[in-house]
């Protein structure tokens, strides 16, 4: 089972069998609130069709460009996933090529942060 994630716009996830064939997706509006949601979302998609986390054999994330926030939500959930099942993950997206990645999948955003300086 792979499990597909991309929060760079809203958040789109899609189950596919190992034939690369789809099995589900479920997609949503969660600018606001994917951290919170994001892990939820999962959990339902995978219990609706009788499935666990155990059944994953890898993850692929959208790694950008997109949203700041949430191509982070997205790496970071997908990086946690994937060390959590021992299993890889992978970058996707514009820039990321279908790569694997042993170590934890780095994020490419549009522009970079806005830091303002310390306010005296």
């Amino acid at each position: 089972m792979k499990l597909y994630l991309d929060t760079s716009d809203t958040t789109s996830i899609v189950l596919k069998d190992d034939k690369n064939n789809m099995i589900d997706q479920c997609q949503d509006d969660l600018r606001f609130c994917q951290s919170e949601k994001l892990l939820q979302m999962v959990d339902n998609l995978l219990n609706k069709n009788n499935l666990n986390k155990k059944s994953l054999k890898n993850i692929v994330v959208n790694c950008g460009p997109g949203s700041y926030t949430g191509i982070r939500v997205g790496v970071t959930t997908a990086n946690f996933l994937a060390f959590g099942l021992d299993i890889p993950v992978f970058c996707d997206g514009k820039e990321g090529g279908g790569k694997r990645f042993v170590s934890p999948v780095s994020a490419k955003y549009l522009h970079q942060p806005f830091i303002t300086k310390k306010r005296i």
